[in-house]
C-alpha cells in the first residue's frame, strides 16, 4: 500500500463513516501524514474523540492497532525519503516511455490539488495574519534548493510591508541571522527532503532561546524542523520522476503573498505607489 492508497481509504471513510469516524478522518487528513504521527493521546485531545474510539476506527481502516497504523506510515515515509534522484534515474531506465512527455506535468498538477485539498485553512489564515504584522521583523530562509523560493517570497513581501529580510547564504550567515532574531521576529522556513540539518539547529535556537515565531513550509513527509514550528504547512512534492517537485511549494508561497497583500491593504498600496514613483526616477 502507498501513502496515496491509504489516503484514498481514509477519504472513503470520511465520506461514509459514522460521525466519530468522520471527525477522526478529518483530523488525520488535515495535514496528512504529519497529523498521523502523533500518539493516540494527543490526537484524542486535539480531535475530542476518545482513544478507544480512535483505536476502533483505525482497526476498521484495516490495521491491527493505532501503533501499527503509525508504524506503517513511518515505514512508507522512510522508504520514500531514501529514494534518491540517482535511484529514481535507475528506475526510470526500466520504465516504458509511453506518455512520459506529459507524465511529470500531470503529477505536478496532482500535487497542487492534493496540497490544497488537505491544507488546514486555519493555519493558512493564521500564517497570513502573522506575516502581515508590519511591526514584526520577517526573515525568509530556505534549504539548498528552496532558499531561492524563500528569496522570491521575501522580495515580494518587501514591496508590500517593511521590515522584511531576505536570507543570503555565506559562511556564518545563520549565526548573523540568529544574532538579529528576537521575540519580535517571524521566520518563514522552506525545507523539503533531503532536509537541511543546519536549519534544524537554527530553528532550535531561534525558537527556544530567541523566542521567535516560526512558520515552516515543508513536504508532506515533514521536515524535522517542525518540532520547533508554530505553524507547519505541508505540501505535496513527490513524483515518480527523477526529482521532487517544488511547484506546490511555490503555489503556497504565492497564496500567502496574495492574501498578505489583501490583509495589508493600505500599507501595501502606499508602498506599491511609492515604488512606482521611484521606478520612474531610477
Amino acid at each position: 500500500m502507498s501513502l496515496q492508497e491509504l489516503m484514498s481509504r481514509m477519504e472513503s471513510m470520511l465520506a461514509t463513516g459514522s460521525k466519530s469516524e468522520k471527525i477522526i478522518m478529518q483530523y488525520l487528513l488535515s495535514s496528512f501524514p504529519i497529523s498521523a504521527l502523533g500518539n493516540i493521546t494527543s490526537i484524542s485531545k486535539e480531535s475530542s474523540i476518545s482513544p478507544a474510539t480512535i483505536q476502533r476506527t483505525i482497526i476498521k481502516l484495516g490495521f491491527n492497532s493505532f501503533p501499527a497504523f503509525r508504524e506503517t506510515i513511518i515505514n512508507m515515509l522512510h522508504s520514500q525519503q531514501l529514494s534518491s534522484p540517482f535511484a529514481r534515474l535507475k528506475d526510470h531506465d526500466n520504465k516504458d516511455s509511453q506518455d512520459e512527455e506529459i507524465y511529470h506535468y500531470k503529477t505536478t498538477i496532482a500535487n497542487i490539488l492534493e496540497t490544497f485539498k488537505n491544507i488546514n485553512d486555519a493555519d493558512i489564515n493564521t500564517a497570513v495574519k502573522i506575516i502581515s504584522d508590519k511591526k514584526k521583523n520577517l526573515w525568509c530562509i530556505g534549504g539548498r534548493f528552496t532558499n531561492n523560493l524563500a528569496s522570491l517570497f521575501a522580495r515580494h513581501m518587501k514591496t508590500i510591508r517593511p521590515n522584511v529580510r531576505e536570507y543570503i547564504t555565506y559562511e556564518g550567515s545563520l549565526i548573523d541571522t540568529l544574532i538579529n532574531c528576537d521575540s519580535n521576529s517571524v521566520i518563514i522556513i522552506t525545507d523539503i527532503r533531503r532536509y537541511d540539518t543546519n536549519l534544524l539547529k537554527f530553528a532550535n535556537i531561534a525558537k527556544i532561546e530567541k523566542k521567535a515565531t516560526i512558520i515552516l513550509l515543508t513536504d508532506h513527509w515533514g521536515s524535522p524542523t517542525k518540532e520547533y514550528a508554530d505553524i507547519t504547512i505541508p505540501v505535496h512534492t513527490g513524483t515518480n520522476a527523477c526529482w521532487d517537485s517544488n511547484v506546490a511549494l511555490l503555489t503556497i508561497l504565492e497564496e500567502l503573498m496574495d492574501r498578505a497583500t489583501i490583509e495589508l491593504n493600505k500599507t501595501a498600496k502606499t508602498l506599491l505607489k511609492t515604488r512606482e514613483k521611484y521606478m520612474k526616477r531610477l
